[in-house]
């Protein structure tokens, strides 16, 4: 019995020790694999890819076309910076987990590149292939950072909420905002640091809630965006939502761009909402894009393809925010899925598709300056401040 004990023994010690070598115990780690200190205009880039335990965060100099910075993640990445910079959040879910909440939040210290704390996010709401918005916010006092959580089984009608993570103490707060059965949207600019704004996909409707605490906000009003319109086989669908967002320069004002390339202006103080000169069409497509557009000059950027089923934009509009003119087109060396506009917004970068790289466009020039590969499929970028 003895011998038979400790020949048990021997064979669990053979493999821990093989499971440690080979990383098994723990595939899903948030780990900093290399690592310099961010710059100004810098990027930070999910590789949404589903090999195995393959996604990544790239920091990515734009500049040199070069990777600064590796970020091991789990399944379903999604990002958020804090304002500094100093802080980024990285929640993801951990591989092979078949156990309830199965997602963690990683903060890492972005000069160090050394992760701070891992806690779990109770029921995040991930997204299928690829992201496209950020399902993350960071408070503009950097103390408490927004996740979208479902609040029953998930499905397209159970309601979510956004969880407070306090980022101070490393833990999430006891309070939520719910947002009922909002769908699995993204976060849409409010007038001022005491709002938080959302888009409901699902009734393609922006809502305002204003905070009364970091866990808890009282609901002020709601917008029901235009529906932008789709052709196929041969009937004209009204179902596909709002794609990007960007604020007035008195903040006043929300320019929207339509999922059909047509753009409305939303009065915040109102609540109204009005239709531009820029119509959409059935059969072209908007890519989703961060800070699309210039205050100054005055301009807003629409990411438009064609209606194909895959999503991607081929160009992108500049239009004159004081006439609705179209000031310009910028065509695109590939395709691209997402796009993301410096604070300026005189460059832009475009993830693309098919060909796995950065495109940097000169949105001043109106031209592309030049496309670099980075990873196998990357999907969303966040800009260094």
């Amino acid at each position: 019995m003895l011998v038979l004990v400790r020949t048990c023994l021997a064979h669990i010690s053979i493999l821990l020790l093989v499971v440690a070598a080979t990383g098994v115990s723990e595939p899903d780690f948030v780990e900093v694999q290399s690592w310099q200190p961010p710059r100004t205009g810098w990027l930070y880039v999910i590789d949404a890819t589903h090999e195995g335990s393959g996604a990544r965060v790239f920091l990515f100099d734009a500049e040199r076309g070069e990777i600064a910075g590796v970020i091991r993640t789990g399944y379903s990445p999604d990002v958020a910076l804090s304002a500094r910079g100093d802080r980024l959040y990285v929640a993801s879910a951990l591989f092979g987990c078949r156990q309830p909440n199965c997602d963690r939040l990683t903060v890492i210290d972005t000069r160090l590149g050394r992760v701070l704390s891992t806690t779990p996010i109770p029921n995040r709401v991930t997204y299928g292939t690829y992201p496209d918005a950020s399902r993350m916010a960071v408070s503009a006092d950097g103390r408490t950072v927004y996740v979208l959580t479902w609040q029953g089984p998930p499905s397209g009608d159970a309601p979510v909420a956004l969880a407070a993570f306090d980022a101070l103490r490393a833990r999430f707060l006891d309070g939520a905002i719910d947002l009922g059965p909002c769908g699995g949207g993204g976060f849409v600019p409010a007038t001022d640091d005491s709002h938080l704004g959302f888009l409901c996909p699902a009734s393609n409707e922006a809502v305002f809630y204003r905070l009364t605490a970091p866990d808890r906000a009282t609901f002020e009003f709601s917008v029901r965006l235009p529906w932008g319109k789709r052709l196929f086989a041969q009937h004209v669908y009204t179902d596909v939502s709002a794609r990007a967002f960007m604020l007035s320069a008195d903040r006043r004002g929300l320019y929207v761009a339509g999922g059909d390339g047509a753009v409305s202006e939303v009065n915040l103080a109102l609540g109204s909402v009005r239709e531009t000169l820029v119509p959409g069409d059935r059969n072209e497509v908007v890519a989703p894009f961060a800070s699309p557009g210039a205050l100054e000059p005055a301009r807003f950027y629409v990411a438009v393809g064609p209606y194909d089923g895959r999503g991607t934009a081929r160009e992108i509009r500049v239009f004159d925010t004081n006439t609705w003119a179209r000031l310009g087109t910028i065509r695109t060396s590939a395709p691209f899925r997402t796009g993301v506009a410096t604070k300026d917004g005189s460059v832009i970068y475009a993830l693309t598709a098919n060909r796995a790289g950065v495109l940097a466009i000169d949105a001043v020039a109106q031209r592309e300056l030049r496309a670099m590969p980075l990873g196998r499929a990357p999907s969303l970028a966040l800009i260094a401040p």
